[in-house]
């Protein structure tokens, strides 16, 4: 008799709380409001700010002006659709979490954490938020379970792309519509520089990602010119790419520790491999972090990417 894989019951219940939120997420994308950036108009010139000066007034006259005067109105913020939706979101796999899995700590990207049990579950509930907000159907819920620190369930839900994929510690990384619905990923086999499709984010991050390394532009650029092929997919659509042998390495400056959780297990269950551009493992960065992700197809890339990524020039 076959011993079952230890995570499973857990990747069930991840799916179960991804179908719930699809349906909440795809309902808030499609009502969405149309976006409207706040307009910044040209700053006025201090001088041209101050009234006009006049005859000083008497003070009957003080009195009767500011009681005819109406009490200035301060502007509210405008509401950010998008985060509350994230914010909706989180709440509602919090709700159910809390309800199914009592034991365990939950960490969600808004809200904090709740717990400091050896297993803890982490939210990200609208990983591509900007996306979200313009219109752009590349954003997901990203749902992962720690135990003992170690990411050993990843589910990533795409819903407005109708994809889905999921991985747990040992039983292998899958994407499809369903857990009886699958179709089990596999990195690509490329391992020479000059072949590889390459996946960043936005050059932005790059130009101000890094403490030590004022911008690490030049060094994105210098892999991107050595690939044969590099494309700005986004942060977890980029590893989920990667995970189907579609891409061979992925780059990325600044990520939420939330999102890299999920991640993880997919990456490595499809049989690739992740660190930090440092070279470290991006889970020792823990939940308040953000974490810098470059993950390859085999180690012999990773090594390369790391090289050029961490070198001058």
């Amino acid at each position: 008799m076959s011993r079952t894989p230890l995570y499973t019951d857990d990747l069930r219940l991840a799916h179960i709380l991804a179908d719930s939120v699809d349906r909440v997420s795809s309902a808030r994308f499609r009502d969405r409001p149309a976006y409207s950036p706040a307009e910044d108009g040209p700053a006025i010139p201090e001088e041209e700010q101050k009234p006009a000066e006049s005859a000083p007034l008497a003070p009957w006259q003080r009195a009767a002006q500011r009681s005819a005067e109406p009490e200035p109105v301060v502007p509210e913020a405008p509401a950010d659709y998008a985060l509350e939706v994230a914010l909706e979101i989180e709440e509602l796999l919090r709700a159910q979490l809390s309800r199914v899995r009592t034991r365990d700590g939950i960490a969600g990207e808004h809200a904090g954490h709740n717990g400091q049990a050896a297993r803890q579950w982490v939210i990200a509930p609208l990983a591509e938020l900007d996306n979200f907000r313009r219109g752009v159907p590349v954003w997901a819920t990203l749902i992962a379970l720690l135990d003992q620190g170690e990411p050993v369930v990843g589910v990533v839900s795409a819903p407005s792309l109708g994809r889905r994929w999921w991985a747990a510690r040992g039983s292998g990384a899958y994407t499809g519509k369903s857990l009886a619905q699958a179709t089990r990923l596999q990195v690509s086999e490329v391992t020479q520089l000059d072949l590889l499709s390459v996946a960043y984010t936005d050059i932005a991050s790059w130009e101000q990602a890094g403490s030590s390394v004022p911008n690490l532009t030049p060094r994105l650029l210098h892999l991107l010119r050595s690939a044969s092929r590099s494309r700005a997919y986004g942060s977890f659509w980029s590893a989920c790419l990667l995970a189907e042998g579609a891409v061979d390495t992925v780059v990325d400056p600044a990520l939420s520790f939330f999102e890299v959780a999920a991640l993880l297990p997919i990456i490595r269950e499809a049989g690739g491999v992740a660190s930090t551009l440092e070279g470290n493992l991006p889970e020792h960065a823990g939940t308040s972090e953000t974490v810098s992700l470059v993950a390859s197809n085999t180690a012999a890339v990773q090594e390369q990417v790391l090289q050029i990524l961490n070198t001058e020039g």
